[in-house]
């Protein structure tokens, strides 16, 4: 890939490995801690051949992200984990015992 994400407990970052420049900051993941930890990401996965790029947090949230507009395309309320399909086509999110496929705008 051409990217490469950072997760930090404030901030997610999304550095270009050509340029070795830092392309976007992404925001928006809360805090969330317990037992003396404190975190805001679980995962990031970039989606196969596009700029989307998703996030999962311990504040319960899966985000959608566009990498190139560094905007939050999607905010699903649903944790634990996440993924796309080979395609690109759709997230596959897993939780709380059900697993949900959403289509990608």
């Amino acid at each position: 890939g051409k990217y490469l994400a950072i997760g930090t407990p404030t901030d997610i970052f999304v550095w270009d490995l050509v340029t070795l420049e830092l392309h976007v900051t992404l925001s928006g993941h809360g805090w969330r801690g317990a037992d003396g930890w404190l975190g805001m990401i679980r995962s990031l996965v970039f989606a196969p051949q596009s700029h989307l790029l998703v996030s999962v947090g311990w504040d319960d949230t899966t985000r959608l992200w566009n990498i190139d507009s560094g905007s939050q395309v999607r905010r699903l309320n649903v944790c634990c984990s996440a993924s796309f399909t080979p395609d690109g086509r759709y997230l596959v999110t897993a939780g709380d015992g059900v697993i949900r496929v959403w289509g990608i705008p």
